[in-house]
Parts: C-alpha cells; sequence; structure tokens
C-alpha cells in the first residue's frame, strides 16, 4: 500500500509551529510526516531553522528566501 505523504505547505506549517512552540517554552517538538518523527529540542532550534527555509524553497514561499541588495551609486 502506497503512503500518501502531506503536501509541501502542510509540512512547512508544522515545522513553522514547532519552532514557535520551541521558541515559547516547549522543551521538545516533533516533526514529520508518514512514519517518519524527528524531534528537535530547544537547543537545535538552529537546524529546525534550516529545514524551515528548504521546505520554504522547496514549497516556493519565495517572500522568505534571502537575496542579494544592489547598491546604486
Amino acid at each position: 500500500m502506497a503512503e500518501t505523504l502531506p503536501d509541501c505547505e502542510t509540512r512547512l506549517l508544522e515545522a513553522k509551529i514547532a519552532l514557535h512552540k520551541l521558541m515559547t517554552g516547549a522543551t521538545t517538538v516533533s516533526v514529520g510526516y508518514g512514519d517518519r518523527q524527528i524531534q528537535y529540542r530547544s537547543s537545535d532550534i538552529g537546524n529546525l531553522r534550516v529545514y524551515i527555509r528548504e521546505l520554504e524553497q522547496e514549497c516556493g514561499d519565495d517572500e522568505k528566501v534571502r537575496r542579494p541588495f544592489g547598491i546604486v551609486w
């Protein structure tokens, strides 16, 4: 039986909610899809932020992607 994975936006929302929970005092949170679960602790906030950035790029959320700025003389 084929496993149905949540869409990109759902995984991104779950990751952002997990980051919010860590930032507001939770000691551990779980993020995952299908039968995979990854636990993040407050010391793993940097890794969770990287995961969120990767999902934003995968989902096409260009508003969060940093771009180089131009200087006009």
